[in-house]
């Protein structure tokens, strides 16, 4: 299995996941058709999952994303709750600037059944 890295551009966020857990999701994500751009890192994760690192880390460092963006970004998660639930080690930080976006990331970890650190820039 490979590293995944994505380069950001005006409308796509930054993917860095590597096979030794780390993992970074940053910039922003205003796409009209995520489904499209997240593929890869779903089609990615799906592997990760049969064999994860001993910790994983993901860092969501978004600073705007779209609805349907959202929903991409749920799914990764997602899996990475699942592990978490089978007893591996997975750490989930949400970083935000403002208040909203706090509040998004609340209702996500709440939908997932996990707990995220929330650390402010």
């Amino acid at each position: 299995m490979e590293d995944l890295f994505i380069k950001k551009t005006a409308k796509s966020p930054e993917i860095s996941f590597s096979k030794n857990g780390h993992l970074s999701i940053k910039g922003v994500s205003i796409l009209e058709d995520s489904s499209e751009f997240y593929r890869k890192p779903l089609q990615w994760m799906e592997q990760y999952v049969l064999e994860p690192a001993s910790k994983t880390v993901i860092d969501i460092d978004l600073d705007f994303f779209n609805t349907s963006s959202q929903v991409n970004l749920f799914d990764i998660l997602l899996k990475l709750a699942t592990l978490q639930q089978t007893g591996a080690e997975v750490t989930f930080n949400w970083y935000y600037e403002d208040e909203d976006l706090k509040e998004i990331g609340q209702d996500i970890a709440n939908l997932l059944g996990v707990d995220f650190n929330f650390i402010k820039k």
